[in-house]
């Protein structure tokens, strides 16, 4: 059971890829872990919704998590022990070609434009829920100064730069790491 920020980054740490509150056969969700069971509805009606916040606020405000679409299309925490193969796979021009072509013009231009400028903010939400989805770029919700939330996106190239990761193995090898990791999970 996790109760604790210490107990919620140890419980990641082991292993490696979670999701945050989805149910996907196999995959531990760091939600039903702190309520010890499966959730009907929104966490965030939950009576231990506050808590869950709590802690996921803490775990990907840790600098060891990083949250992506990566499973399904749920919020996915990858730690940092992860990083290389994630990289590898991500930067992979052969994986990302295909994704690239299959973009409709407007995401295709924001990818283009977050490529070139290594960050975007508050772009059209169609296309940012296209490059997230398709796991080609880092997209996180951020707080404005007026309180509302808006999308920053990032080029996996300039995250991996600012977070001092490189890819290391084969493509291959890689993903045959993340997907081990994931417990057999459909990722990518």
């Amino acid at each position: 059971m996790v109760k604790t920020p210490e107990e919620a980054m140890g419980w990641i740490r082991r292993h490696r890829i979670a999701l945050q509150a989805a149910k996907v056969e196999g995959v531990p969700s760091l939600a039903h872990e702190i309520v010890q069971g499966p959730i009907k509805g929104s966490w965030w009606g939950h009576p231990m919704g506050k808590v869950i916040f709590a802690l996921a606020t803490h775990v990907t405000g840790s600098g060891e998590v990083l949250a992506l679409k990566l499973i399904e299309g749920k919020t996915t925490y990858v730690h940092r022990a992860l990083w290389p193969a994630l990289v590898r796979v991500l930067l992979d021009p052969g994986w990302r070609g295909p994704r690239v072509a299959a973009l409709r013009d407007g995401a295709k231009r924001l990818f283009a434009e977050v490529e070139r400028e290594g960050e975007v903010r508050d772009a059209d939400a169609k296309a940012v829920k296209a490059l997230e989805d398709g796991v080609l770029a880092l997209v996180v919700s951020h707080h404005t100064a007026r309180g509302h939330h808006e999308k920053v996106l990032t080029s996996w190239s300039r995250w991996a730069k600012t977070a001092g990761v490189k890819g290391e193995g084969t493509f291959d090898a890689a993903l045959l790491e993340l997907r081990a990791a994931a417990h057999g999970a459909e990722i990518l």
